[in-house]
This record gives structure tokens, C-alpha cells and sequence, in this order.
């Protein structure tokens, strides 16, 4: 392994740790008290410290960004300088963010897993053989336990109109970092749906990969059998079919009367629901909060957010689906609501045909 240099460690320490301390009750800047490798590279080039500097020539964004991964997994002096990967992402480019405990708080390696320690069990779904070269639809997804089967119904049905379905339990080895493994395949997909359950509402990295400027969501598909789900979204809609273009561009700024004014539209008692059965399963998996990411037992749980983080995560998440083309139910239930016209699931695999510029057949 190359090594970084401990005076280019050691300056890096003190940058991070010059940062502006943000509130991690409000996110709306959390970016600020981190750097991603790109900003770590232009800050390196303008340093005096040309020894540094020459050690970092050659080396490419990516590599140093893996570098500095490989120092935190392995190099205690690294870990006493108190520079910390973020747990997750920065929203707008997937990219893995460094910060410096004093400006970003301690957090347990178990809690900012940065690769996949154990392969999760795979969605179980009936082998389908596809031609090579089918269109790859990236799935945006909670691994909850709860959601495998519906997850799996949703990739059996796009494998019946030709798609592949991209899984990260399926597609990111154990030992890859997760962060880079999902940035790329964003990037290469053809389309991007995501998968819109109770469990993945109140998930930080859906909220992430649905505010990415790598690639806007093409289609939404959302649990249609769950009641308070569906309350819910049908609040939502008819909040986000009263605002226009420029004041769904403000939702995602938690300051915004358009946020403010969508939040008070939405139907609070689904979500009080939807929160308090968070709240219950968080406390049924008390023992698998201790566990690595994927480990064991308790390998796609996924009660990894906070109670009192679920809703917030929630209204980021819901703020984020206002930038998809379509927001779809599977077609356990044909209806939206009373006042839409029926809208099956097909009606999802179109929309996918059109981003892919596949042709697709109408399946029964």
C-alpha cells in the first residue's frame, strides 16, 4: 500500500479541523464541515509544501479518495489525528465527504461502515435470463427484511419486460466500498427508479440518491398496500400539484415557505403512524444497532435511523421525489387516489422505455 505522507496527514488534519462547525440538528450545511477528496486535491496543489505536493503527483482524485480510506481502516496515527469519513455522502455527487472530530463528532466505526462486510441475502426472484446488453435500471431500495419481497416483484416484473435490475446486494461485492460502488452505477444506469416503501421513506441514503446530481430519477414506485403510505403520498400530491416549477426547485431547502407550506398540507396523522411503527421496530432490534453494516444475523435489518431522525428523513425524502418524472403505485392497487386515472405498473416499465429508448411489451 502507498502511504500518505504524515506531514500532508497532518496539515490535512488541520484544515478539516478549521472548517465551520454546522448544526447536525439543521443539515441544511452540513457540507461545510466537510471536504471531498476533489476539494482535499485543489487545497493540496495550492500548498507551500512541495514535498507533499510532488508525493500527489500521479495520483488521481479517486486514488487519493481510496488512500485516505485505506489510512482510516488501517493506519492508527491517521485515526489519533481525528479525521473521520462521513457516514453518508455528499447529496449533490455521491462522493465520500472527510471531517475532523471536533467539527463532525465521534462516531464508531460501526456506524460509518465504508464497505460492505458481509454479503446481505440476496432478493429472491425467479431466474430470468436476459440478453446481453439489456438496459440496467439502477433501483434505489431499503434492505429491510420487510421489503425483500416486495423489492423482488418489482425487479422479477422490469426482468419480464427486458431490464436488468441493478440491486447493491447483488451488484457490490464484499470488501468494496459501498459509496464509490453506488456512485458509479447512478452514473452508468440507463434509468433510475426508486422504491418507495415505509422502511426507505426514512432512509438517509435514498434521500441522498434522489437529491444526486449524477442522475434524476426517472420513476418512483411506491408500496401501494400500506394505508398510511398511501395517505401520506396522496397529501403530498396534492400539495405538489399546487406549486410550480420554481417552488418545487425550493423544496429541498428546509427554509423555504414552499417546504414550509407543503409540510403543512401532508397528512401529519399517516406520518405520526408511519414514525410511531419506526419507533417500535428500532426498539425490537435494540441488539442489532451494535452490529457492522450487513453483519450477520442482522444483515439488512435496517433500523439504522434514529426515531427522532426517521421523520425528518421522511420530509427530506418526500421534498427529493418532487425531481422524478413519475411517481407510480405497483399494481397490487390499481388506483392513486379516486380522483386518478388507474395507473398499473406498466405504465412504470413505459416511462423506463422512454429513458432507456427501449422498446417494451405490455406483460401480463
Amino acid at each position: 500500500m502507498v502511504w500518505l505522507p504524515m506531514s500532508f496527514l497532518e496539515s490535512l488534519s488541520k484544515k478539516l479541523e478549521s472548517l465551520d462547525k454546522v448544526d447536525r440538528r439543521d443539515g441544511t450545511h452540513r457540507d461545510e464541515s466537510w471536504h471531498t477528496a476533489d476539494q482535499i486535491f485543489d487545497w493540496s496543489r495550492r500548498r507551500k509544501d512541495r514535498k507533499a505536493v510532488d508525493h500527489l503527483d500521479g495520483i488521481s482524485v479517486d486514488h487519493l479518495d481510496l488512500l485516505l480510506l485505506e489510512h482510516w481502516e488501517h493506519d492508527p496515527f491517521f485515526v489519533r489525528l481525528g479525521i473521520r469519513p462521513a457516514k453518508y455522502p455528499r447529496v449533490d455527487t455521491v462522493r465520500r465527504m472527510w471531517g475532523h472530530i471536533k467539527r463532525a463528532g465521534k462516531r464508531s466505526r460501526a456506524e460509518i461502515e465504508q464497505r460492505l462486510v458481509e454479503q446481505a441475502s440476496t432478493v429472491k426472484t425467479p431466474a430470468t435470463r436476459l440478453p446481453e446488453g439489456a438496459p440496467v435500471v439502477f433501483a434505489s431500495h431499503s434492505h429491510a427484511v420487510s421489503d425483500r419481497t416486495f423489492v423482488g416483484r418489482v425487479k422479477s416484473r422490469l426482468a419480464q419486460h427486458g431490464k436488468r435490475t441493478w440491486l447493491s446486494e447483488d451488484e457490490i461485492r464484499v470488501g468494496e466500498p459501498i459509496i464509490d460502488a453506488v456512485r458509479v452505477a447512478l452514473n452508468g444506469a440507463a434509468a433510475r427508479i426508486f422504491v418507495l416503501t415505509r422502511s426507505s421513506l426514512g432512509s438517509a441514503w435514498g434521500s441522498t440518491e434522489l437529491q444526486s446530481k449524477l442522475a434524476k430519477f426517472d420513476c418512483v414506485v411506491w408500496d401501494s398496500t400500506d394505508a398510511s403510505l398511501s395517505k401520506l403520498l396522496v397529501s403530498w400530491r396534492a400539495g405538489i400539484n399546487q406549486s410550480d416549477s420554481r417552488a418545487r426547485r425550493e423544496l429541498i431547502d428546509r427554509n423555504s415557505p414552499a417546504r414550509k407550506g407543503l409540510i403543512n398540507q401532508l397528512d401529519s396523522r399517516a406520518l405520526r403512524d408511519l414514525t410511531s411503527d419506526y419507533r417500535v421496530q428500532w426498539d425490537a432490534h435494540a441488539g442489532c444497532r451494535a452490529q457492522p453494516l450487513e453483519a450477520s444475523s442482522c444483515a439488512g435489518v435496517g433500523w439504522r435511523r434514529r426515531p427522532d431522525k426517521y421523520r425528518s428523513s421522511a420530509l427530506d425524502l418526500l421534498m427529493a421525489l418532487s425531481t422524478a418524472k413519475a411517481v407510480l403505485p405497483f399494481d397490487d392497487v390499481r388506483e392513486w387516489n379516486a380522483s386518478a386515472p388507474p395507473a398499473k405498473f406498466d405504465d412504470v416499465v413505459a416511462t423506463l422505455g422512454q429513458a432507456t429508448g427501449a422498446r417494451h411489451s405490455s406483460r401480463r
